[in-house]
């Protein structure tokens, strides 16, 4: 019981990724393998990469918003969901081309919304490959400014879903979000919250 407690969030997370990846697997499987399945799943992929993504993101906002800790827990977890689907998103894309390595890559390099896209994707690999101890110990205090690029990334992520879906409700809160997580990583902004809700803390309690 203590260790569901401790674990329950990380599980509810690993649950729901499961859950999603089963659905983009039965759809593939059960339907006819065409373009069309191709193109729903690419798109499907590439959205909850990028919710992935900004999940990850909103721990370290919910922390200076709140001062609320336990999503901390699962901001890597979520990240490296964000490298998975973001993969699994380029997979998709390249059965469009039935795999073929060197029509996708023509592709990408040829349409500005595809480059940044993988430029997104790439600064995604290296976050998750940078996303253990060794890398921590041998970066050293690098290893911290090589991460702040994960907001990079969320800026060519947004940008790139913004170049592919048309303006609507969805694509304005995934804007309207990244930009406060932006906004609060500016470190007066950042300092001058914190303050103010400790200090509201403080007086509630007195």
């Amino acid at each position: 019981m203590k260790w569901l407690k401790q674990n329950l969030l990380r599980l509810v997370v690993h649950l729901f990724a499961c859950s999603l990846l089963y659905r983009m697997i039965d759809v593939a499987v059960s339907r006819e393998f065409n373009q069309d399945v191709m193109e729903t799943l690419t798109k499907a992929s590439g959205e909850w990469a990028l919710k992935w993504l900004l999940f990850s993101l909103a721990c370290a906002s919910l922390h200076t918003l709140f001062g609320w800790r336990k999503q901390l827990t699962v901001r890597k977890i979520t990240g490296l969901y964000a490298f998975f689907f973001g993969s699994v998103h380029l997979l998709f894309y390249a059965g469009q081309y039935r795999f073929n390595v060197g029509e996708t890559w023509i592709a990408i390099w040829t349409e500005a919304r595809l480059a940044i896209g993988l430029i997104a994707l790439v600064i995604l690999i290296i976050m998750a490959m940078t996303s253990n101890r060794w890398a921590m110990h041998r970066l050293k205090k690098n290893w911290k400014r090589l991460h702040r690029t994960v907001y990079l990334c969320g800026v060519f992520s947004v940008v790139h879903t913004l170049l592919y879906l048309k303006a609507g409700g969805e694509v304005f809160v995934y804007v309207f979000l990244l930009s406060l997580f932006l906004i609060l990583r500016i470190p007066p902004v950042k300092k001058k919250w914190t303050l103010a809700r400790l200090s509201y803390h403080v007086r509630i309690d007195t």
